[in-house]
């Protein structure tokens, strides 16, 4: 066990033989410029997370869009993973994370960032005596308010909100499937959220931002800077490296999530040329995931949900509607989840409902679950024994042509729109890649949720909303991004598996091989 954890840090903390290439070959863009521009520099600050593709996607960002411009660099690892354990364990676990995360991987990857034109670098939640005081003082004034686990989404910041980052930092963080008030990790992720609020105030009086690079708007160590931004009116571009996204996609208050807004999707769809090659694309794209190939939506799961079907072996499925769970350790609110707290809360809801109504539903759990998701679906399985719950392998192509299931429930996932498909009846809770058509309305409380799923026979499904929704993947799938992303685009960047060395190298040559043609 030992050897294994200074093994897997060893890899972290030290020079890879590609990093270091990337140290030693990497073109230094500022000096072979060739570009005088008489445009007054911008102020760029960017993200710097531990993230093979946006280092190179921050690299060709900078040279097509800030070659001449001020960039700073910011640690983004502000809260980190703390596991429930015995106290003393914590905080060895802690000190441990912090020396490692703080010093030790702040100073290889702050090398890395700098080849990218980055001229100062920037940790937002260092300690001073006056931002410690700032964020005790408030931290006391916030907690006489918190009686429940909701009270926790109000909570803001210099009139901002911050709350569901906050939950789904400690979800996420704590490795717990919902949060518990009195928790002093609760405490220490509001302390954080203080801090950086009071030392942002601060870089901002001496420093005007124009643009900020992120790679995400979840949790804290992304959303609050991209929240706090907004209200101060600086562009906020992220650099998202699925399929589901664009290259770059620009933030915006109606829109502050990293994802692409899907309401606005079909409208863009009817102003392109050749539709049904395109609608005949998706198409294929789509039925790629029965066929146990990766759909463009689905490549980045590590594990795919199984597909796999015998024709010729009798089905025994006999249930009427299956809940889709979600992996519990999720942010359900960067999802867009409003009617419930986090997703045992949303399960908690739908085992009563089902139990209350005798309803022949059964539960289907995330195939792509964490390791401690996993634990807890045993929980569940053993403490609510009333549910039903599939076999964990079970094909999803074997349930889906099933006659017996008329209905499938998801708060937001992917597999809504293979349930439209195949004409099961797709209830949702959160906007979606499907919820642009208006298949029925998104429940603002529990009543009219339980309404919905009671009633769902009401609802029709139209082949034409069939052909919208492919519509809809289409224009999910190809990049509308806010700035050109020519030198992604052409290297198809997104193709990089992020978790293979191998990948880093051959994408970085790619880039590499463009930048000396242009220079």
């Amino acid at each position: 066990m030992i050897l294994d954890y200074i093994k897997k840090y060893k890899k972290l903390i030290f020079f890879n033989t590609v990093e270091k290439i990337f140290l030693k070959s990497n073109i230094n863009l500022k000096k072979q410029s060739k570009k005088k521009s008489k445009i007054k520099k911008k102020v760029v600050l960017l993200q710097m997370p531990m993230n093979y593709y946006f280092l190179l996607m921050s690299k060709t960002m900078v040279f097509e869009n800030h070659i001449n411009d001020k960039i700073y660099g910011t640690w983004c690892y502000y809260v980190r993973p703390l596991p429930k354990k015995f106290l003393v364990l914590e905080i060895i676990h802690y000190i441990f994370n912090s020396i490692i995360y703080s010093f030790l991987l702040k100073k290889k990857w702050r090398k890395l960032y700098k080849k990218n034109n980055i001229i100062s670098f920037k940790d937002f939640s260092n300690l001073g005596l006056r931002s410690i005081y700032y964020s005790i003082k408030n931290i006391f004034k916030i907690f006489p308010n918190i009686k429940n686990n909701s009270d926790i989404l109000k909570i803001k910041i210099k009139n901002i909100y911050i709350g569901d980052l906050v939950y789904d930092t400690y979800i996420r963080y704590r490795g717990v499937p919902t949060v518990d008030k009195n928790d002093f990790f609760l405490k220490y992720i509001i302390f954080k959220s203080f801090l950086l609020i009071y030392n942002l105030e601060n870089f901002l009086k001496k420093n005007k931002i124009n643009f900020y690079y992120t790679s995400y708007s979840s949790y804290i160590n992304h959303g609050l800077i991209v929240r706090y931004f907004l209200k101060r009116k600086i562009k906020i571009i992220t650099l998202p490296n699925n399929y589901g996204n664009n290259y770059s996609n620009l933030i915006t208050n109606r829109h502050p999530y990293a994802r692409k807004n899907y309401e606005k999707l079909l409208s863009k769809f009817e102003k392109l040329k050749n539709k049904n090659k395109k609608i005949f694309f998706a198409k294929q794209q789509f039925l790629n995931r029965f066929q146990s190939k990766s759909d463009l939506l689905t490549k980045y799961l590590k594990n795919k949900p199984n597909y796999q079907i015998d024709l010729k072996k009798k089905s025994n499925f006999n249930y009427e509607g299956i809940v889709y769970l979600h992996d519990f350790y999720d942010a359900p609110h960067e999802g867009g989840m409003k009617l419930f707290s986090d997703y045992f809360e949303w399960f908690d809801f739908l085992s009563f409902v089902i139990k209350k109504h005798n309803l022949n539903f059964a539960f289907k759990f995330h195939p792509n679950a964490k390791p401690e998701s996993k634990k807890f679906n045993e929980f569940l399985k053993n403490h609510y024994k009333s549910s039903r719950f599939l076999e964990e392998d079970i094909s999803n192509h074997m349930l889906l042509r099933s006659k017996n299931l008329k209905v499938g429930i998801s708060a937001h996932g992917s597999v809504l729109q293979e349930l439209l498909y195949f004409k099961k009846i797709p209830i949702y809770l959160a906007s979606n890649l499907i919820s642009p058509l208006k298949i029925h309305k998104i429940p603002k409380t529990k009543k009219e949720y339980e309404n919905l799923i009671l009633n769902y026979k009401k609802i029709k499904i139209t082949n034409s909303q069939i052909n919208k929704m492919f519509k809809l993947y289409y224009m999910a799938v190809s990049d509308q991004s806010y700035f050109k992303c020519e030198i992604a685009k052409k290297i198809k960047l997104k193709d990089m598996n992020i978790n293979k060395i191998q990948d880093f190298s051959k994408y970085l040559n790619k880039i590499e091989t463009e930048l000396k043609l242009i220079y």
